[in-house]
């Protein structure tokens, strides 16, 4: 994305709309599952791999609402950039 459009996006509108891309990915990929420990209820879970490394970490409330201020943050360069 960067090579097509660097011409006329800032780049940091193009950098975070890519974070936003990958930590979209990780949430839509996750999977179910019961753990780690310690985990005493045995809550299901989400979880996803980073590709390339095969790292596993769990999708904690706190990545979700990071996910969500990233995308606040993302609309309001968005409307600037647009002059709106």
């Amino acid at each position: 994305m960067k090579e097509q459009y660097s011409d006329v996006i800032p780049e940091n509108i193009i950098s975070l709309f890519s974070e936003l891309v990958e930590q979209r990915d990780r949430i839509i990929h996750s999977f179910q599952i019961t753990g780690p420990e310690p985990n005493p209820d045995q809550e299901q879970l989400l979880a996803t791999k980073v590709r390339g490394s095969g790292e596993q970490f769990i999708i904690t409330r706190k990545y979700l609402l990071n996910f969500i201020q990233k995308n606040q943050t993302l609309s309001d360069l968005l409307y600037d950039f647009r002059n709106i």
